[in-house]
């Protein structure tokens, strides 16, 4: 396995690996475990939606994948020429995306279009984690980034605070 995420109420688990598919677990009542094939290699990254309606794979096929709880299916997003390694939600329908082309794309999931990117890394992107106020990334150039979302908002990203 390479990525786990609980749900925000901490009752799922979701968990994918080498094989490409996702499986969620429902701690709660013993109900067993749903499987879905989400990619074609393996999953390097896992992030549910704050209000967990949404669980969001990636991978190294350079795809983003999104479940819905709601509807029980799934889409990709348009796949892009990067092995994704990390994601997070910025917002209750946005996501932030990490990978090996050095860059943060950033998506609506409501039109799955990328609507912006953020760059300066030097190397993959394998992290990322955002509070709402402010996104982190870190990458394999041994930087550690912080981006405001008023650097987000703006679509044009200022200069990220460096961390070495």
């Amino acid at each position: 396995l390479r990525a786990l995420s609980f749900s925000p109420d901490g009752q799922s688990l979701a968990a994918g690996g080498r094989n490409g598919k996702m499986r969620i677990w429902h701690l709660r009542g013993g109900q067993g475990h749903e499987e879905y094939a989400a990619h074609q290699g393996r999953i390097r990254a896992l992030a549910f939606s704050p209000d967990g309606k949404l669980l969001a794979s990636s991978g190294e096929d350079g795809k983003v994948y999104v479940w819905s709880f709601d509807s029980r299916s799934g889409r990709d997003l348009p796949r892009r020429p990067a092995k994704i390694f990390s994601l997070v939600f910025i917002g209750p329908n946005e996501l932030a995306a990490g990978g090996s082309d050095n860059l943060i794309r950033l998506w609506d999931l409501a039109t799955s279009e990328e609507i912006g990117q953020l760059s300066g890394h030097q190397g993959s992107v394998m992290s990322l984690d955002c509070n709402g106020q402010i996104l982190v990334s870190g990458s394999y150039d041994t930087v550690v980034r912080i981006w405001t979302m008023k650097d987000y908002v703006a679509r044009t990203p200022r200069a990220a605070t460096e961390l070495k």
